[in-house]
């Protein structure tokens, strides 16, 4: 998954590399943008596995289902959406986005914590939450993180395999090159955002003839290394040319930022130097003593900077007068790297054993069928939309647990005149789907609409027709499953025997200005409904017998919060998964409602509702009193943030918000 199309990173370099890797194995390597899209910018590969045996071990070990293409290597073509018939896994290398599209995901964990907190450590860590499984590159901070978050989560494993930001060619034969040391990065002194990592160390350095900088020569507008003798240029972002420069240098210097430090996580510059043959001078970063040992040389930049300067020129003098030892101990760190931790070690481990971990994992989600139960999954569809009915069928196509009723609610009059259309849509879904007339809509003799019904006037008539001991599932139109979707509720229940309801979080999907973005949303709140924020329909899994008795006297005078009654006692479990998509920008039921009077009757028919469990709100307890907001109750920077948010708001010219801004800062030192 690559996260900026368009903009060379680190993670571009990684890319690049990985697509190297697959090739030499036999595999193919796709690009896909954040919502699962083959990436735009992507270059198209035709990577084949031209070796009988290769290509053998490839069908062996890899998912395979009745739909599989007869050309994978061709089957995602650009801008196209990548489905799981096409590949068998997605590696997510950063945590800025959730998993967002319907493939297997593993989420790479090569970010210190501290870089959570930076991000937004609740909404980021959040995002962890959504993948399948996680590749290690065994740093203690790191996978503790991800341990914590699953910590009491049955349906995960802890990290199987491992994955560096590392490299698999080209692996050059060890020399000490030029005798200079290299080092690349970006000089964040020069944008204003405090000190860089070591740049007082590289001041001194320069001075010394020893040194070569690599980098962007224009970072955000700004000439990053001017200044700098030692300055070389530009490396591009092809996977191999980093390491030839490293090779012509002949010395790595690898410098820790302090996050790393802490969690004892090493950047892709030690693997590049590794795979370079060069000598290696490392930080006091725990990673390379624990892996490298002594094979390679170290320095303390917790000292001065002289004698972080000393030691480091004491180490290439070493060097220069005893080159056949330093040669040999390059050519020891690189036998341990290309031992553990070159990327087709960890790609080729990945892959064959992709398959049983697989399996593993849906063992921790479901039992293994049969299950008892009958599941009946209700796919409302009020009106004929061909994009809604296509979206119902894929997610019915895809699911991993299959072992389910799919029920389409069909309004009569939309059955009666697109009955054609609908029936010919569904004669091909790998499972069987039922039509189930329903009435949305109060119609004329002539057929023509003349209200809406509410929407749990619709839901109580197909509970009524729904097997007691069964259990049971509705279906939005702006709503999409993913495939693990049906199985992680079915197991949950399984697990919980004393719960009425299961249920898993959503992914709010939403399109600002040609792009598209996903929020990780949790929360079950039905005190208000919020389009930005709504409670979502298939993300509860009901046990029908739990259902409360006389239930159509509330439930037929509900709408938006129909749902609601059904959850009886609030005896909910929750999955910490994010299993469904719903496009709030779509939202359903579309239409106004008296919320005042949902939230009556549910007060009514179950006084204690709002109160207990996992829909008690402080909100709630206020509702019939005037709302007010104690500005005296906030924190500085949530009154600044607030004053701007209002003054963005306010349909005032733009040149006149500056002067806004200033007035609220003037009366705020007349407060204070």
């Amino acid at each position: 998954m690559k996260l900026w199309p368009g903009i060379q990173t680190a993670e571009s370099e990684v890319v690049a590399r990985l697509k190297i890797t697959a090739e030499s194995l036999g595999l193919e390597c796709i690009e896909i943008a954040p919502d699962g899209h083959r990436s735009e910018d992507a270059q198209p590969m035709a990577v084949v596995a031209t070796d009988p045996k290769t290509r053998n071990k490839r069908q062996d070990h890899s998912r395979r289902s009745e739909h599989q293409p007869a050309n994978r290597a061709t089957a995602a073509t650009k801008g196209a959406k990548v489905t799981k018939d096409e590949v068998d896994f997605a590696i997510h290398l950063h945590f800025e986005t959730p998993k967002s599209y319907d493939l297997f995901s593993f989420a790479a964990l090569w970010n210190p914590v501290q870089f959570f907190h930076e991000w937004g450590y609740a909404r980021v860590s959040k995002h962890l939450l959504t993948h399948d499984d996680f590749l290690s590159c065994d740093s203690e901070g790191a996978d503790d993180h991800l341990l914590r978050l699953i910590h009491g989560d049955s349906t995960r494993l802890p990290p199987h395999f491992k994955l560096y930001h590392s490299l698999s060619k080209p692996i050059l034969e060890p020399t000490l090159g030029d005798l200079k040391l290299f080092y690349s990065g970006i000089n964040w002194d020069r944008l204003g955002r405090g000190r860089s990592r070591h740049h007082e160390l590289l001041e001194e350095l320069d001075k010394t003839s020893s040194l070569r900088i690599y980098g962007p020569k224009v970072f955000q507008g700004v000439r990053i290394w001017s200044g700098f003798k030692s300055y070389v240029g530009e490396i591009p972002f092809d996977g191999t040319s980093m390491i030839h420069e490293i090779a012509k240098a002949g010395v790595l210097l690898c410098l820790s930022s302090t996050p790393h430090k802490e969690a004892a996580l090493m950047s892709s510059r030690l693997f590049e130097g590794l795979a370079a043959g060069a000598l290696i001078i490392c930080d006091e970063n725990p990673f390379g003593r624990r892996f490298f040992g002594d094979s390679l040389l170290y320095i303390d930049t917790r000292k001065p900077v002289a004698k972080i300067v000393a030691d480091i020129l004491g180490h290439l003098a070493w060097a220069k007068s005893n080159p056949e030892q330093g040669v040999a101990l390059a050519k020891k760190s690189q036998q341990i790297f290309t031992f553990s931790f070159a990327l087709d070690q960890c790609l080729r481990n990945i892959y064959q054993g992709f398959p049983a971990r697989k399996l593993a994992l849906q063992r921790q989600i479901v039992p293994p069928p049969p299950i008892q139960q009958r599941i009946h999954v209700n796919f409302l569809l009020p009106e004929y939309w061909r994009e809604t009915l296509s979206r119902y069928l894929e997610s019915i196509k895809t699911q991993d647990f299959r072992d389910f009723t799919a029920n389409l609610i069909v309004d009569s009059g939309t059955l009666l005149k697109h009955g054609r259309k609908i029936r010919s849509a569904i004669a091909n879904s790998p499972v069987p789907v039922t039509i189930c007339e329903a009435r949305y809509f109060e119609r004329a003799s002539s057929g023509k609409i003349m209200a809406e019904r509410k929407l749990g006037e619709v839901l109580s008539e197909v509970i009524a027709d729904l097997p007691k001991d069964s259990w049971t599932m509705f279906v939005a139109p702006n709503e999409e499953l993913l495939a693990n979707h049906i199985g992680l509720l079915v197991g949950s229940l399984l697990r919980n025997p004393d719960k009425r309801a299961a249920s898993a979080g959503l992914l709010l999907r939403h399109k600002y200005d040609g792009k598209t973005f996903h929020d990780v949303h949790f929360d079950v709140d039905f005190t208000h409904q919020r389009a930005n924020a709504p409670n979502g329909f298939s993300r509860f899994l009901f046990r029908v017998s739990s259902f409360p008795q006389q239930l159509d006297i509330a439930l037929r005078h509900l709408d938006k919060k129909a749902l609601a009654v059904l959850l009886a006692d609030g005896q909910i479990t929750r999955e910490p998964r994010c299993t469904v998509v719903v496009d709030i920008q779509k939202e359903f039921p579309s239409r106004s409602g008296n919320e005042a009077a949902e939230i009556s009757v549910i007060e009514d028919f179950d006084p204690g509702f709002f109160k207990r469990g996992p829909f008690a709100t402080a909100a709630m307890l206020t509702r019939l009193e005037p709302y007010s907001l104690s500005l005296g109750q906030l924190l500085p920077d949530a009154k600044r943030r607030l004053a701007s948010e209002l003054i963005q708001a306010l349909p005032i010219p733009k040149f006149l918000r500056p002067f806004l801004r200033a007035f609220y800062r003037l009366l705020k030192r007349a407060a204070s």
